[in-house]
């Protein structure tokens, strides 16, 4: 077994032919291997690559690498020849043929650590250098960089790659915190000499030779902005005594457990599998272009794979909710709602999950997972066809039969008003559809069942389906029951149900009570109402005492000029008999029309409002009579119980510019003089 393999190497032919192309071939098929193999199954990916070489290297730091590995680490293929390791020829990179496995021991998570060198190809070209850093910056989660002081461009145009590719990321997060594409960056610079090597602390001296060179700070800024975490090493020449000692504290700065770093893209950590197929993904894209890929190409192809591995994540876990929630599948009608909670628990998740691109891209791709599961949710009903069909058919027969026996006992109970008893067989039925059935058959059947049926109506448990029989009764029942029904309305919404009903059944009833003729809602809910007389558009009123007939009697008029707004409203208080008492809100006195010995003359009969308060006979009853006037208006007649008479506003004479005189008029025809508008 070769103990390692060329993945992205240089390529003669494309070299000799001269072509715009990127001058490399590649073979992923060694490292699919290692990546399909048993061992790996779910392990997170750990990948180390040095990029660039070292002074006289000839593999001399990855043999040193290898010592280490087979030293402290389990692997896949047991190579375990460090001593007499032989990289292939280093011209792009490489990796080492073997995994190296580590578990942690405090959480039990599973590592695999692959090891990839890579150097300049033999051209010394920038651009296809810069391309070698560039393609072992995205497969790798650690990177040790090697620099010299002077700043070659390749490694200038790498870590701008770098660069730019955080800035898409930073421009499509929408998150809070701020996302890096990259995980860490070692720069390693070579070749220090031994007065640059006696400064204190490596690290402090290091960083100063950033801070001091113009290229290397450059590198340094562009770094952080793209990677999690940078650090910085040093290394003398090879010919340095301390050469070797210096070389093995940084390979245990790099390979010790406590240092690993998982490739993560967009912040998930990444498996075996997940890696080699962005690996995959980022190789297809050197086939199907003509030249190497900018940015925003690596970019939006490692968005697409990305949101595709989330997709089919999704797409396994609906599967799992799917054949799991089967094993208690009852009732074929049961599938749709499997299929929609699996559905809206997996979009859930979906939209919770981190994803990289914008949020047009977001989008697109959640409408792609819609897609795949209403795919997968066909093809696994297609599958049970035969069975569904059989078993629904065979559910809808006995659900229909039982249906219409439950139907037909509930309207027989209701008929021999055993309300209890038909109340719990609704209850049963518990399919609100029915009202209407159960309502109208019972009372088309027969008007007098009404009472029966308010009671029925009344005593369903649910107040909605209460209310729904009402509105049902209030669009075909006879006008002369529309009052009984008003009435168990406003029963029904004085009791505590309703008080506990929320808005929407609220609403049902208010809209009920709403529907009701005006003279039918006065009668039956009362209440404080203007009265504005429709001909003269005045306000009824009470007068001051300066204007009292007598001692018990208030003249009453309508106002032609003034503000009456603290005096114009009157109470309407309904009566068990269909009639209602007009009481003067603030002075709580009841109109009335007086007797023949107080009457106006002989075609007007006077008015007043009762000073003793108290109701003496029904002259002090009217009846209100609503006639439309149009969409919008309705007017009403007040017709006094005891005299049969109309009352309305005078028009001539009038006392004075304010009021105008108001009578029923005893001739027992009306006018528009009569018309009133109650403002309620």
């Amino acid at each position: 077994m070769k103990s390692s393999f060329s993945l992205f190497t240089e390529s003669k032919a494309n070299k000799a032919l001269n072509q715009d192309y990127v001058n490399a071939q590649i073979d992923i098929e060694p490292l699919k291997k290692l990546l399909e193999h048993p061992q790996m199954k779910y392990r997170k990916i750990v990948v180390i690559a040095k990029l660039g070489s070292l002074e006289n290297d000839k593999n001399y730091f990855m043999k040193k690498c290898l010592q280490f590995m087979y030293s402290n680490y389990k692997s896949i293929n047991n190579l375990n020849q460090s001593n007499s390791f032989e990289m292939q020829p280093i011209n792009g990179i490489t990796i080492v043929n073997d995994v190296f496995l580590y578990d942690e021991p405090s959480t039990g998570e599973k590592f695999g650590i692959l090891l990839m060198n890579s150097q300049e190809f033999l051209n010394n070209n920038a651009v296809d250098n810069s391309i070698i850093f560039t393609v072992g910056t995205l497969i790798s989660s650690i990177q040790l960089l090697t620099i010299n002081r002077i700043v070659h461009e390749d490694q200038t145009e790498y870590l701008k790659f770098t660069k730019h590719f955080a800035e898409f990321v930073i421009t499509d997060n929408s998150q809070e915190t701020e996302i890096k594409p990259f995980q860490k960056l070692i720069f390693l610079i070579k070749n220090l000499n031994d007065n640059d090597d006696a400064e204190s602390g490596e690290q402090n001296f290091v960083k100063d030779v950033f801070h001091t060179n113009g290229n290397l700070n450059q590198l340094k800024s562009i770094a952080k902005d793209s990677f999690e975490k940078v650090n910085y090493l040093s290394l003398p020449k090879a010919s340095n005594d301390d050469f070797d000692d210096k070389l093995q504290r940084i390979i245990e700065n790099l390979l010790s457990p406590n240092q690993l770093v998982t490739k993560k893209i967009n912040e998930k950590e990444l498996t075996s599998i997940e890696y080699l197929g962005y690996v995959q993904k980022y190789f297809e894209l050197f086939k199907s272009q003509k030249s190497f890929p900018n940015t925003r190409t690596f970019y939006e192809s490692t968005v697409n794979k990305q949101n595709q591995n989330l997709i089919d994540e999704s797409l396994t876990l609906y599967r799992m909710f799917i054949y799991s929630r089967m094993k208690t599948l009852l009732n074929i009608d049961e599938i749709p709602n499997i299929h929609e909670n699996s559905l809206n628990e997996i979009l859930s998740y979906y939209r919770t999950v981190n994803k990289m691109g914008n949020s047009f891209e977001h989008k697109k791709f959640e409408e792609i997972l819609f897609e795949k599961i209403e795919d997968n949710y066909n093809q696994w009903k297609n599958e049970m066809q035969s069975k569904i069909e059989k078993i629904e058919d065979e559910n809808e027969r006995r659900k229909v039969a039982q249906l219409e026996a439950k139907i037909n006992s509930c309207i027989l109970n209701i008929e021999l008003d055993s309300i209890d008893a038909a109340v719990d067989l609704f209850k049963e039925i518990n399919d609100e559809s029915q009202i209407e059935r159960v309502v109208k058959e019972i009372y088309l059947k027969n008007p007098k069942n009404i009472e029966i049926l308010l009671r029925f109506s009344r005593n369903l448990e649910n107040i909605s389906w209460t209310g729904m029989a009402y509105k049902m009764l209030q669009n075909f029942i006879n006008p002369e029951h529309l009052m009984i029904l008003a009435f168990n309305v406003k029963e029904t919404m004085n009791e505590q149900s309703f008080q506990n009903a929320n808005q929407e059944e609220k609403k049902l009833f208010e809209d009920i009570k709403s529907n009701f003729d005006p003279n039918i809602r006065a009668l039956t809910w009362g209440g404080t109402c203007a009265l504005r007389n429709f001909n003269f558009n005045e306000y009824l009123y009470p007068e001051g005492n300066q204007f009292n007939y007598d001692n018990e009697r208030r003249s009453v008029f309508t106002r032609k000029q003034g503000d009456v707004q603290n005096d114009k409203k009157w109470e309407i208080i309904p009566t068990s008999d269909g009639y209602v008492y007009i009481r003067h809100l603030n002075k709580q006195e009841y109109l009335y029309a007086d007797d023949d010995t107080k009457a106006y003359d002989s075609d007007r009969r006077n008015v007043f409002t009762w000073i003793p308060k108290n109701i003496l006979d029904p002259k002090f009853k009217w009846k209100i009579i609503s006639i439309p006037f149009s969409p919008f208006i309705q007017m009403n007649l007040l017709q006094n119980q005891r005299f049969d008479e109309f009352f309305y506003a005078f028009d001539d004479p009038s006392p004075d510019q304010y009021r105008r005189r108001v009578f029923t008029w005893r001739r027992k025809v009306f006018d528009n003089q009569m018309f009133w508008i109650f403002e309620c």
